[in-house]
């Protein structure tokens, strides 16, 4: 089944009433808060990268954490206008958790690509999607 991406960025702001700064970090509350709140059944997420990006590091005010956002068909197929849905509500569904920046919010997912090519487009090219 063809997979999108996206990227979503959060800063290290932790708001969360549910999760701690540990589980938002290494992406499993981001996992769980898309799986159990964005996506139908039959869609299935997965975070296979993110990238923790200190404040000295960007210039930015406080430190954020990347993450490589997978949405897949596994019980039906995924169509490319469904994907950037699910990534507009993810946006919303995380931002209740942690801000967003801003400049990173609305931009449309990647087109899809067959899941057997996921592993090596990912480490082909991991830092283009996490900056």
């Amino acid at each position: 089944q063809p997979v999108e991406i996206s990227n979503d960025v959060a800063e290290a702001k932790i708001h969360s009433p549910l999760y701690t700064a540990d589980e938002m970090a290494n992406g499993d509350a981001i996992l769980n808060i898309i799986q159990d709140s964005v996506v139908p059944k039959g869609i299935r997420v997965e975070v296979p990268i993110r990238k923790f990006l200190s404040a000295s590091t960007t210039g930015l005010e406080s430190n954020i954490v990347v993450f490589l956002v997978v949405y897949c068909g596994e019980g039906r197929p995924l169509t490319r206008n469904e994907a950037d849905q699910y990534r507009s509500t993810t946006e919303t569904e995380v931002a209740k958790h942690v801000p967003l920046r801003q400049n990173r919010i609305g931009r449309m997912v990647s087109k899809p690509v067959p899941y057997s090519l996921l592993k090596g487009l990912i480490e082909e090219r991991a830092n283009d999607y996490l900056t």
